[in-house]
């Protein structure tokens, strides 16, 4: 791709190495093709869904020499090696306690999820270490792995496309506030479910259906148990249940 020094490829380049593959190859008019080809990466859906991105846009320079890179998570999923997005969050998870209603919950939301495509769930607590510890339970459920956002005005780049090839589930982080409504932002080629864990208030809008569950608190006798896991002392554990809420995580 001389006289261009960049190590990375230029749409020329590219176009002239896919243009045999293009639909409307011919040998008769391979320039044609060419530039068919080049057209289609340039405007295409890979560079529409971030799997292909522009190296520095210039207006001044032509269309041709514009190179192309791969953003590393998504070349990372093409060769099988699992990676996190750059940037997102990556909280620190408690274990989730064992409760046997609790169990059930996450096993009927865990298979609603699975055979609905396009689903939701809102996770609710009033305790923000709780509600993360249920969604990564939740996840682990579905045989995948959360990615952490917390931002919801849209997605990185080419973070869709990174969903639809790992198979994770996005996890929006909310904080929620009385009367305010969140948007998820729009997920146009992903369609796995979505999860949101978020306090008690406000709301949350997508472009799909969207379940809410609010984690019910836990009776007396469960609170003993969960007390008594935490403070190995049944009488202190027995103590501390009246009037004290001990959560899942």
């Amino acid at each position: 791709q001389a006289p261009q020094t960049h190590p990375r490829p230029t749409l020329a380049l590219l176009a002239r190495a896919f243009a045999p593959l293009h639909e409307s190859f011919s040998t008769h008019d391979p320039q044609h093709c060419e530039a068919a080809t080049l057209h289609t990466l340039a405007y295409g859906r890979a560079m529409r869904h971030g799997l292909l991105q522009a190296e520095e846009p210039n207006a001044a320079r032509p269309l041709c020499e514009t190179t192309l890179r791969a953003p590393a998570p998504i070349a990372a999923a093409l060769a099988g090696v699992s990676c996190d997005w750059p940037g997102a969050s990556s909280p620190a998870l408690w274990p989730v306690a064992a409760v046997p209603a609790l169990d059930t919950a996450l096993a009927d939301w865990s298979r609603d999820l699975a055979t609905m495509p396009r689903s939701g769930l809102v996770i609710r607590s009033a305790a923000p270490h709780e509600a993360r510890g249920l969604a990564a339970d939740l996840v682990r459920r579905l045989a995948t792995e959360p990615a952490w956002f917390a931002n919801t005005d849209a997605l990185p780049p080419g973070a869709e496309a990174w969903l639809v090839l790992t198979g994770r589930v996005p996890v929006f982080e909310i904080e929620g506030a009385p009367g305010a409504v969140t948007t998820l932002p729009l997920l146009a080629i992903y369609d796995g479910p979505a999860l949101v864990v978020t306090g008690l208030d406000g709301g949350v809008r997508r472009d799909g259906p969207m379940a809410d569950w609010r984690v019910p608190l836990p009776d007396a006798a469960t609170r003993a148990a969960l007390w008594r896991a935490a403070l190995t002392d049944d009488a202190l554990a027995t103590e501390a249940a009246q009037p004290y809420r001990a959560g899942y995580a």
